[in-house]
């Protein structure tokens, strides 16, 4: 973002909030009409990834067929952080500077900023800068078969593998729906995928052909199932406690809790045992995503 590497809240005499490289910048400000200002959410992200692809096919011809063999192994490395609100979310409304008895047409979202009076403080931060890990593979075989003259076969299948997503020190923690707990990859049994079991079923028939009805019209078609790899987002990121830190801080309707000159509570890392807040979790038998495709199509040679 723009303010990287600057300190302005603590300039300006607001601690705890640029507490480090990832909080750097300008604290947010959003007032009710007008516009808001600071460097914003979701920033700063860093994203570097390492990732290795080895791969390798083979076709042998014999009599009407062409036959296709090969496959790929795919290793990812991804260091991905980004954090929602690392810096602090100042929300001003028209709540302070309203009629307590009409509070509907009256007040100003400025005059309370003016204040300093904010209706809601608000951080979200990620703690740490962790290293995912994730392996894919997949394995082909086609043949495209001369039937006679009129008719040509394309069938095949493929074997997708979608390793679930690791972090390299363990520093996901997962979220155990029977026992009602956060669990651990790397301790008490829990593997490094945080117990998300691995899909090794993924295997996609394939099936096409082509037919000439006539010497002017063709009729084609096919069919195959193709399979999804999972997302490195939100979800898959695992960023949980106690590995984030969050604040809010709700004013009521007519009374301030806090003011801008007020110190901001210091970063603290949620508890993973007492959990309030966000937390997210994939589920243990976590199946691969699917999807079916076909078509049909009819080509007919018109005159001339």
């Amino acid at each position: 973002q723009q303010g990287v590497g600057q300190t302005p809240a603590t300039a300006l005499g607001m601690p705890n909030i640029n507490v480090d490289s990832d909080s750097a910048g300008f604290p947010g400000f959003s007032m009710t009409n007008f516009t808001g200002f600071g460097d914003g959410n979701y920033m700063p992200s860093f994203n570097f990834e390492n990732i290795f692809t080895g791969s390798g096919s083979l076709t042998y011809l014999k009599g009407s067929h062409s036959m296709k063999f090969g496959g790929d192994v795919t290793r990812r490395r991804v260091n991905e952080t980004q954090s929602v609100n690392p810096r602090v979310n100042f929300a001003f409304t028209t709540a302070f500077t309203a009629d307590p008895n009409n509070t509907g047409g009256t007040g100003n979202a400025m005059a309370s900023f003016l204040m300093g009076y904010p209706a809601t403080t608000d951080r979200n931060k990620y703690l740490i800068h962790p290293g995912y890990r994730m392996i894919e593979t997949g394995w082909f075989f086609q043949d495209d078969w001369r039937v006679n003259r009129w008719l040509t076969l394309n069938p095949g299948i493929r074997w997708d593998y979608y390793s679930p997503i690791s972090e390299c020190n363990g520093l996901a923690p997962n979220f155990d729906f029977v026992a009602q707990k956060a669990v651990f990859p790397g301790k008490d049994g829990v593997s490094m995928s945080g117990n998300v079991q691995k899909d090794r079923n993924n295997f996609s028939p394939r099936m096409g052909f082509a037919a000439q009805v006539g010497q002017k019209t063709v009729v084609r078609g096919g069919f195959g199932i193709n399979y999804t790899p999972l997302l490195l987002g939100t979800f898959n990121a695992y960023r949980n406690p106690p590995y984030t830190s969050t604040l809010a801080i709700q004013a009521g309707n007519i009374t301030p809790i806090n003011k801008l000159g007020d110190p901001i509570p210091p970063v603290t890392p949620n508890d993973p045992v007492n959990l309030s807040g966000p937390f997210y979790a994939v589920i243990f038998n976590y199946k691969t995503p699917y999807v079916l495709q076909y078509n049909l199509t009819v080509q007919r040679q018109l005159p001339k």
